[in-house]
């Protein structure tokens, strides 16, 4: 499905910033004593800090036989600078741009199923398949407030929670905009959360309100079979994010509210074990445990059942828990997962990641119901040198594809197997990171001779190969102390 070509947005910011780096490096911030904190434009710019990345990503996706198989090849950077702060406060800002090297034309439906390509056309703009030259995005603005263990940042801005994250798969990552805060009590409390209005969800270009965001990527089938229609139809004044965590001898407890007005209401609750220091190095084993409940608000979106996210009435749980043994980098991990069969587990793809333990990279269980899974992995950091790798394995026990009510996006049951490796480069090429990320899936369910459930889901594989480069103004070859 195509939509109306929008312009990208300019690069000029990312000029200026360019142009705000040079200038701080002809000034000797340094003349001024480091803890000066008085009012001026030299000091406060001048004396700020600049970091970034380049990024080249190649992906390839490889179907069944007979139907299409997919390319990508990418190339973007990103930009960001944040000055020095005064009494506290202190300004962000940033932006990126990714373009195209070589691809497929996703724009082609397959011709056997009628689909579209499902992962490679997310390195682009996937609201504009036939849109790859050049795609700029603003991703910071905003204007922080440190004090002590007290942090506030109102404006544009990354965040990592265990259902709004970056999502990091991709060219550009899932931001929002709002006011939140993080707030450090001590003795082994701490406190976030904050209300949101905005998002840019990852492979998108542009900036939703976050009631406009949800429906961005597929929006599936409701309960009764119908395809839902609910983008631009949800009605929201945004997202209300609370936090409490404690660490302390027992483990860490992690409980987390996720409030979308008018629609839904997630409550998340995590506890898992943390080892010490000294557990690093002899055998020691982790545990942890998870609890998801999640309440439709109101009519979940919009009156009309077709147009709404989450059904009037509807509710749904899912419990995980994990167990693992390490040693000296190397690490065993087997985890499980049930989603009952109350209802589908919701939460807008567009704004992260799933949080549960068996989640492996390339595919996700939210938008089911009744659902028994199983992960393991084995990961390996080899010491004395920059490279770490690990096999992960899992079966994904789902509702049948026809059972609407509990499977929204018609994935049938699979077996899926990942190899991930990473080496950061030392030495002169330090910042410069090489990740290789292979996935395979088996189809383990009745697709009813309809190849719609095949294609891009089951019976595949994805090979990715990004490189990345990250630098900041804040380190130096001698390893000074960030500013």
């Amino acid at each position: 499905m195509m939509f109306p070509r929008r312009k990208p947005n300019p690069v000029y910011l990312l000029l200026l910033l360019l142009f705000i780096s040079a200038y701080a490096r002809s000034q000797s911030p340094e003349q001024e004593p480091a803890q000066a904190d008085t009012f001026s434009l030299q000091r406060i710019f001048a004396g700020g800090r600049f970091s970034g990345q380049l990024r080249q990503f190649t992906m390839f996706t490889d179907n069944a036989p007979g139907l299409s198989d997919y390319h990508a090849i990418a190339a973007g950077a990103s930009l960001h600078y944040e000055t020095r702060a005064w009494r506290g406060f202190s300004m962000a800002m940033g932006g990126g741009f990714v373009t195209d090297i070589g691809s497929s034309d996703f724009t082609r439906p397959d011709p056997v199923t009628g689909a579209y390509d499902r992962y490679d056309a997310g390195l682009y703009e996937v609201l504009e398949l036939d849109n790859k030259e050049f795609l700029s995005r603003l991703e910071d603005l905003n204007i922080s407030y440190r004090r002590a263990q007290t942090r506030v940042v109102l404006g544009k801005q990354m965040l990592k929670t265990p259902l709004l994250n970056p999502q990091d798969g991709r060219m550009n990552s899932s931001l929002f905009e709002g006011l939140y805060g993080y707030f450090g009590q001590g003795k082994g409390w701490h406190f976030e959360g904050g209300w949101l209005w905005k998002a840019a969800p990852r492979s998108t270009n542009r900036w939703f309100r976050v009631a406009e965001s949800i429906g961005v990527y597929s929006q599936g089938v409701t309960p009764e079979g119908q395809k839902a229609a609910y983008r631009d139809q949800v009605e929201s004044a945004g997202l209300l994010v609370f936090n409490t965590r404690h660490t302390g001898r027992a483990g860490s407890f992690d409980f987390w509210n996720y409030y979308i007005d008018n629609v839904l209401n997630t409550a998340f609750f995590q506890w898992a074990t943390t080892s010490t220091m000294k557990q690093q190095v002899s055998p020691h084993w982790d545990f942890g445990a998870q609890i998801i409940r999640q309440d439709a608000v109101a009519n979940g979106g919009n009156v009309d059942p077709i147009k709404t996210y989450a059904p009037k009435g509807m509710h749904s749980w899912a419990f995980g828990g994990f167990a693992s043994w390490s040693q000296a980098g190397t690490r065993l991990r087997l985890n499980a997962t049930r989603i009952t069969a109350d209802g589908r587990l919701l939460f807008p793809r567009e704004w992260g990641r799933d949080a549960l333990f068996t989640f492996m990279p390339r595919e996700r269980n939210e938008g089911l119901g009744d659902v028994w899974a199983v992960s393991g992995l084995f990961s390996r950091n080899l010491q004395g040198t920059p490279l770490e790798y690990s096999i992960g394995a899992g079966y994904y026990h789902l509702p049948d594809v026809k059972n609407y009510r509990l499977n929204k996006y018609g994935l049938p049951s699979y077996t899926q197997i990942n190899f991930e490796m990473k080496y950061r480069f030392p030495g002169r090429l330090k910042g410069l990171e090489a990740h290789v990320l292979a996935v395979w899936k088996a189809n383990a369910g009745n697709l009813h001779g309809d190849e719609r459930y095949r294609i891009n889901k089951v019976d595949m594989a994805n090979y990715n190969l990004i490189f990345n480069y990250h630098f900041d103004s804040g380190e130096n070859a001698e390893g000074s102390k960030k500013k």
